[in-house]
């Protein structure tokens, strides 16, 4: 078992049979989030640098994304791509719980955007992965972002509100819920939690 904690190749194997079978589905992206917190003491030379090329290891894709948290840029890229909702989905995924505290909050304006645009559908799955019991990024829970850092939280959405919230500190939870979510009167399960 602790290979799996410090290997990326069973997540690789497992994935890329599974997609070589049966294509690209959510639960793939899920296992490759998953293999993105693997603790790997180096990079390897096959790491490929964009997010969105099907035709890599998705792994491999994801965990460079996560040793990538700090590149504003890069996220931007992959945040305005022109692509599905499973790879929207993918891609804020892997922001929310990866990016780096200042390049989170710098870019919170752009992934809200993306999320507002995210239907039901992709919504509940995200956050079914993000806001699990379980927490299944625990590695990402210790990078807390700074909510002081954000520019307008009034503007952000319930949604982006509730993944924030996530990886922030409790007192600023408690302010973010009395800025953006005090006169929340819609029905999403998530919101509400929050809000409770």
């Amino acid at each position: 078992m602790d290979q799996w904690k410090t290997d990326l190749t069973p997540w690789s194997e497992m994935v890329e049979s599974g997609r070589h079978e049966m294509g690209d589905c959510w639960l793939f992206y899920v296992f490759a989030f998953l293999a993105s917190s693997t603790k790997s003491p180096r990079k390897t030379s096959s790491e490929v640098k964009d997010l969105l090329n099907h035709d890599a290891d998705l792994c491999v894709r994801a965990r460079y994304a996560r040793r990538n948290a700090g590149n504003a840029g890069w996220w931007v890229r992959h945040l305005e791509a022109e692509v599905a909702y499973d790879l929207k989905t993918f891609v804020l995924l892997m922001f929310f719980a990866w990016a780096g505290p200042k390049t989170a909050t710098r870019l919170a304006g752009l992934a809200d955007d993306v999320l507002r645009d995210l239907p039901d559908y992709w919504w509940n799955r995200l956050r079914s992965v993000l806001l699990s019991p379980g927490r299944y990024h625990r590695a990402a829970v210790g990078r807390t972002l700074d909510l002081g850092l954000l520019d307008a939280p009034m503007a952000l959405s319930p949604r982006c509100v509730v993944l924030f919230a996530e990886r922030a500190k409790f007192e600023d939870v408690s302010e973010l819920y009395s800025t953006c979510l005090r006169n929340y009167d819609g029905n999403d399960e998530a919101v509400l939690q929050l809000c409770l």
